[in-house]
């Protein structure tokens, strides 16, 4: 019997000959990737191409607001005039403000009469020669009809169950002066007639609690909606007051009076009012952006260069340097887009005359010339999305 032999000495290296071979294997891999590479940056995936985008001067202005329902009494600028803050603008017409804070309290008295109205489930009674106001006529019209329903609906149940008591009392008496054979059938028809006259009771009956609950619904809506009217008109007596006591319009900020608007003195809006802006110091910014693909968003980087050109500025000077600012997802579910923010470049002062030459809120479409897509690109974009995914 033969004993196995044991080989207690360690693995052979490598030969030379094998060295080569794997060698030779990491050189090709090595040239087969750096030759995918240049060809990927050199392939394009997709050529150069323009999106429309949006351009907003964003001038500082500040306004100078008449507020709502405030008449002019005098104005004491013209535009152009330069100003400071704290100088006064205008003065107000102190009697049209104290008529309309009259108002304003005799509105606030009569949404507390229309409040504690709708508070009162009962019918308050009223005269015949007494004059209400419109909330509060309304209140008691409304008052009235739902009274109204609620009294037929009652009528209408006492009416079925003053119904059911006298079909079973005749059908009861029908079958005492009958023969015993046909007592049992008087008595189960006074059975049969008393519950379906007392089903109908019940759907009355139900048809009352709907109407009490929905009318009780109806007189919270209007509680609630006069308590929101009154605290509105609260907050617009407050202001109103502290405008009575100081009747002048003031700079709000340094600068210069621009657009200013010729109003009516007698003129009263029912909603705030730009009298004018003043135009500050402060340096001149604009915003420029597009929407383009998540896909195309990613081979973007901040910084990259593209041209942008501004409708409405005449040729050439409509066609300026920019830089990518900000790239930011708006992926929701109904779009998968980003939005990408640019930088103008204004490299002389002939370009940057014409960006300050454009007023605050000044709007215009805008064309965005992006550079072709690189394969290498989309793949180093593709890289970078899994690396975040992981």
């Amino acid at each position: 019997m033969h004993r196995p032999k044991l080989d207690l000495h360690p693995p052979r290296s490598l030969n030379p000959l094998q060295w080569m071979w794997v060698l030779w294997a990491l050189l090709a891999t090595s040239l087969l990737v750096i030759s995918a590479w240049a060809f990927a940056t050199r392939f394009s995936v997709q050529p150069a191409r323009s999106v429309r985008g949006s351009f907003e001067s964003q001038t500082p202005f500040v306004d100078v607001v008449l507020p709502a329902d405030v008449t002019l009494s005098e104005l004491l600028i013209i535009n152009g005039d330069p100003v400071v803050v704290g100088q006064k603008l205008a003065r107000l017409d102190q009697v049209a403000l104290h008529e309309l804070l009259d108002r304003l309290r005799q509105d606030l008295a009569e949404n507390a009469a229309a409040s504690t109205c709708w508070r009162d489930p009962s019918l308050p009674p009223t005269s015949s020669g007494e004059t209400l106001s419109t909330s509060l006529q309304s209140c008691y019209n409304a008052k009235r009809r739902q009274q109204l329903a609620r009294e037929q609906l009652m009528h209408r149940r006492h009416s079925l169950q003053r119904e059911t008591a006298l079909a079973v009392r005749e059908l009861v008496l029908r079958a005492k002066n009958t023969p015993p054979a046909e007592q049992k059938i008087l008595m189960l028809r006074a059975a049969l007639e008393r519950e379906t006259l007392n089903s109908v009771v019940r759907d009355v009956e139900f048809e009352l609690a709907d109407l009490i609950q929905s009318q009780d619904a109806s007189r919270l809506h209007e509680l609630t909606a006069l308590e929101a009217d009154s605290a509105a008109l609260h907050t617009r007596l407050l202001t109103l007051e502290e405008i009575a006591a100081d009747p002048w319009l003031y700079a709000p900020q340094d600068g210069r009076i621009e657009r200013l608007r010729r109003l009516p003195e007698t003129a009263a809006r029912a909603w705030d009012v730009t009298l004018a802006q003043i135009q500050t110091d402060a340096p001149n910014t604009y915003q420029a952006r597009f929407v383009i693909p998540v896909s195309e968003a990613d081979t973007l980087h901040v910084g990259d260069p593209l041209f942008v050109t501004l409708a409405g500025i005449p040729v050439p000077q409509n066609r300026f340097p920019a830089r990518v600012q900000t790239i930011k997802s708006m992926d929701t579910s109904a779009s998968n887009a980003s939005e990408v923010l640019v930088r103008l470049s204004t490299p002389d002062q002939q370009t940057l005359g014409i960006l300050r030459t454009l007023p605050a809120g000044t709007r215009s479409s805008m064309q965005v010339d992006l550079p072709v897509q690189k394969l290498s690109s989309m793949l180093s974009a593709a890289t970078d999305r899994m690396k975040r995914s992981f």
